[in-house]
């Protein structure tokens, strides 16, 4: 959805959503057997994830250009984004003790967990990104100065109930801020 405002000459204020929702598998199941004498390794394959992902996004722009105006040419964007990604395990490797599923003998794969466990992963980033363009002429040099910044922070929710997922993908904030002159 985009929304296109213009109340006044040269300005335009955009409002922006965008929803997207997926629902999929990730990992690679047994490829064996084979024909040959491959490694039981080769043919193993990898745990499988049932994901479902949603993303959404919110924008607002405000643009501010006309061609009489030397001074500013102008973009402002705020943004925000939240990712929330939902996952099960459904499938481990043959090779694992038990195929993965988690038994008093078998207390699962302390690296991404047994069949049936669940992870999440929740990123919500809130961003700016201010630029401006001031024209002018020096002798018959037409010259342009673009100066501006951006920055961001990712806050970070990771849940899994046995694998390592809180180690490899740490719950926390993430600022970068960053600044630019051309």
């Amino acid at each position: 959805m985009k929304v296109t405002v213009r109340p006044a000459e040269g300005h335009e204020i955009k409002f922006g959503a965008l929803f997207q929702d997926y629902q999929y598998s990730i990992g690679q199941f047994n490829r064996g057997p084979t024909t040959t004498a491959a490694a039981p390794t080769a043919i193993a394959g990898t745990s499988v994830y049932a994901s479902d992902a949603k993303n959404y996004t919110g924008t607002i722009t405000w643009k501010y250009s006309r061609p009489d105006d030397m001074w500013f040419d102008w973009n402002a964007t705020v943004y925000g984004n939240r990712t929330d990604n939902d996952q099960v395990k459904t499938y481990n490797n043959r090779i694992t003790p038990g195929g993965g599923v988690c038994t008093l003998a078998n207390p699962g794969n302390n690296i991404s967990g047994c069949v049936g466990d669940r992870r999440g992963y929740l990123l919500d980033t809130v961003g700016i990104d201010v630029n401006n363009t001031t024209r002018f002429n020096v002798g018959d040099w037409r010259n342009a100065l673009t100066y501006g910044f951006d920055a961001f922070q990712d806050d970070v929710k990771t849940f899994d109930s046995r694998g390592n997922s809180n180690i490899t993908t740490p719950s926390g904030q993430r600022p970068s801020p960053a600044a630019s002159c051309s």
